[in-house]
């Protein structure tokens, strides 16, 4: 397959499973680092503060989910890029 295949189903497959396939468990304890799933939001909270980014309010939660979904599509496409034609 090629790189523009591989990310065009990596991202439909992730946003299936990112946001049809993920229960209450796993939404509520992302916050851990030690959650058994690798999508941990400390991460992204630390890049948060770095960049000064609203960390309360129905701003912050916006900017915290695409600020997570940028991530997975640009780790899907680093990926894509890798093991592409």
């Amino acid at each position: 397959m090629s790189a523009t295949e591989l990310l065009v189903w990596g991202v439909v497959i992730h946003l299936i499973v990112d946001w049809l396939g993920q229960n209450e468990w796993i939404a509520l304890n992302k916050t851990r680092l030690r959650h058994p799933v690798t999508d941990t939001r400390r991460p992204l909270e630390l890049w948060g503060r770095v960049m000064s980014q609203p960390t309360k309010g129905p701003e912050a939660f916006t900017i915290h989910v695409w600020r997570d979904q940028a991530l997975h599509v640009a780790a899907i496409a680093a990926t894509a890029l890798i093991v592409g034609d």
